[in-house]
This record gives structure tokens, sequence and C-alpha cells, in this order.
């Protein structure tokens, strides 16, 4: 993927001129180019309304469920609510990848039971991600676009090694034998980008029945978001190019009831302005927000907001 080489090169691209270089998103939304401090963005191709028909809307390139209690809590193909069902559809059910691992008889029971164990949500999103690749649903090398770790595979930490031993075993039990199986370089690489670019997907509840009412419905909501009970963990391919503010102009949502992402904007944004998402709740105060930021994707927040010392 090419991107400009310079913010000057940005706002050159800016208004009708970003129309000379690829454009990504619905209807070719967004440009890709450098920013100061964050690397590549998304850089908004013409001018935006408040809240226009999406910026974006794509599917995952891979996504798996949260699990609770010891097994899946939505559709582990689409994550969309299942009713306790392994698959939402019998679509769901026969996807390729399921389907390759039914008749190879692939099972993640020990890494499934090491996640459950340590409340551990990427090794089985990496998991299905080496079986879509072996059963060549997706592309080798599809991941590797996404930003991660500088030198992360030389020296991996011990519990990603004993992840992919545990990966590495169970496909080793396929029939007949995979072509293609992870590397230890492979795993440590593709770990590091989903701990910098996936999204935890947040699927509202769906009303259950007609007769369900509004308050049972946000009672449902609130208790989900009070448990931290997400639907599931997805990986995208262009809502990944998205920087983070905490004061963002658009918002990131799951309207289809599945892992189909959606990013509207809050505000209206002007051609060649970039667009900013949240990866922390905004409404918590600096303090809190930046140590998230610096835990989970390893940066110190310089954002308008934080920098002006705003809370």
């Amino acid at each position: 993927m090419r991107v400009a080489s310079s913010l000057r090169a940005v706002a050159r691209a800016a208004s009708s001129e970003a129309r000379r270089v690829p454009t990504y998103g619905r209807e070719g939304a967004f440009f890709v180019g450098e920013t100061a401090t964050s690397g590549r963005g998304a850089y908004a191709a013409r001018d935006f309304a408040v809240g226009e028909a999406v910026v974006v809307h794509e599917r995952p390139l891979v996504c798996a469920p949260s699990r609770a209690n010891g097994r899946a809590i939505a559709c582990e193909t689409c994550v969309r609510e299942s009713g306790g069902e392994r698959f939402c559809s019998d679509a769901c059910a026969r996807a390729g990848r399921v389907e390759f691992e039914r008749e190879r008889g692939i099972e993640f029971d020990e890494l499934e039971a090491r996640c459950d164990a340590r409340a551990l949500k990427f090794p089985l999103v990496v998991a299905r991600a080496a079986t879509m690749i072996a059963s060549g649903s997706l592309q080798y090398g599809s991941l590797e676009f996404l930003v991660s770790a500088n030198g992360v595979e030389k020296a991996p930490p011990r519990q990603w090694v004993e992840e992919w031993e545990t990966l590495r075993s169970a496909l080793a039990r396929a029939r007949p034998a995979l072509e293609w199986t992870p590397s230890l370089e492979w795993y440590a690489k593709t770990t590091s980008r989903l701990h910098l670019n996936s999204f935890r997907v947040e699927i509202p509840p769906a009303m259950v029945g007609a007769g369900a009412d509004f308050k049972s419905t946000m009672t449902a909501g609130i208790d989900a978001i009070a448990r931290g009970a997400a639907s599931g963990t997805a990986v995208y391919f262009t809502a990944s190019l998205f920087n983070h503010s905490c004061a963002p102009n658009a918002h990131v949502s799951w309207e289809n009831g599945d892992a189909a992402i959606t990013i509207r904007t809050l505000r209206p944004v002007r051609a060649g302005e970039e667009f900013n998402i949240t990866y922390v709740d905004a409404n918590e105060r600096s303090a809190s927000r930046r140590a998230r930021l610096k835990e989970w994707y390893g940066f110190d927040c310089a954002c308008e907001r934080c920098a002006s010392g705003e809370d």
C-alpha cells in the first residue's frame, strides 16, 4: 500500500487532489497518509457531515467470540448472538474454516482451556487465522500490513512461546497433515499485531421476543457492560488505519448484529482532515485514559485534548 511521504504531501492530497491518490472505505471516503506522531493515518477524501452514512463498513479479516464458563458466548464464525449455540446459522456452521477443521480433525480444546484459565483472548484469534491460512480462506501475509512491535519475533515472551507450542500441537494432529503450519516468528508477529490493532466487538444485546421492552433491553446491555462481556475480538483491514484521539471525530459501532464494523462521523470533517476514533472510554478522566493507552497500546497520548490538560 502506498502512503504519502510527508504531511506536506497529505495537505496537497486534500480536497479535489485527494482523488489522485488511492482511496479506501465506503465510496472512497478516505486516503492514507503519514502523520507527525502516529505513523500512517486515515484522511478524509471529501467533506463529511455529522453522522454521515458510513465512512467505513467492512467485515473482519479474522474474528473470534469471547468465552465465559468454558464456552464461546456468541457465534464462532461471525460473533452474532447465537442463543448459547456454537453457530447462529447453518451458513456459519458450514463456513470454510469450520468445515476444514472438521475434515482434518483439528480441535483446540487445550488452547481454549489455557485461554479460559488465564482470561486470554488473542491466542484463539491467532489460531483462527492459522486455520484460515491453512484452509486457503485467508492469504498468508494478509495481516502483515498491520503495525507490530519491532523485534518481537526475536525474543517473544515465554507465554507466547507456550501458546504457539499448544497451537502447533493441535495442528500437528490434523489428518492429512497440513501443508502449512505457523512458525514461532509468525505467531509472535501476529499476536503483536492483534494486541495493537484488534477491536473489542461490542454488539448491542438483541431484543428477545416481540414482547421485550426498552427497559429490559437496556438492563441487559448495562449488565453486559458491567460484566465486561464483549461479544468478541476482531481485526479489520481499513478500520485498523484509524488513529486514536480522546476527542475523536468518528465513532465505531457494530450495527448489523455481527462483527461487521461501521465508522460514522461525530462532527463535520473537512477534506484533508485526519479521521480519529477513540481506543478507550473517552469519558474517563485524563490520567485514567492515558494509563490505559500506555498499558494496552504502548504509547503516551498526545492528542489535543490531553495536551491541553482537559479531562
